[in-house]
């Protein structure tokens, strides 16, 4: 099996990883690289020291937010609003837990559906489906009245 991502976390499910590795102006060479030891200077390393440096980040700010809203809860302060808010630090946006929704109200215009029409065919288009409609429904009508006299005689 192949897995190509530049997903980090999938790393240890990995029996070897290849690297793209710059070797010149515009040119790049298929390196396979070893994710627990990555070499000093190279694309890989760089990738892997972000992403630790990353979820170092998201656990410092995870562990602070959940201290703050566990003593936010213990103070008997805890609503919606609270929660909200005690998850955001130092703009790490993962760890929120609740976002309040934006609502607009209005009407919409015709101008969408036109476009839809006009992307559709056109008037012609929707003329020619509505008369197939109605020749269908009239030759089924027809059907139904000449089975109901022949059934009569």
């Amino acid at each position: 099996r192949l897995l190509i991502t530049n997903q980090l976390q999938f790393l240890s499910f990995a029996d070897r990883v290849l690297s793209l590795e710059p070797v010149g102006e515009g040119a790049h060479t298929l390196v396979e690289v070893d994710p627990k030891a990555p070499a000093e200077g190279t694309v890989f390393k760089q990738l892997m020291d972000e992403f630790q440096r990353l979820q170092t980040k998201a656990e410092q700010a995870r562990q602070a937010g959940l201290e703050k809203a566990l003593s936010a809860m213990s103070e008997g302060t805890a609503n919606s609003k609270t929660n909200s808010k005690v998850f955001k630090q130092d703009g790490f946006q993962g760890a929120e837990l609740v976002n309040k929704e934006h609502i607009e109200g209005g009407d919409v215009s015709w101008k969408p559906y036109k476009e839809y029409y006009r992307h559709f065919g056109g008037v012609g288009w929707w003329m020619l489906i509505v008369l197939g409609h109605v020749i269908f429904n009239a030759c089924d009508k027809f059907s139904q009245i000449w089975i109901g006299w022949y059934a009569d005689q």
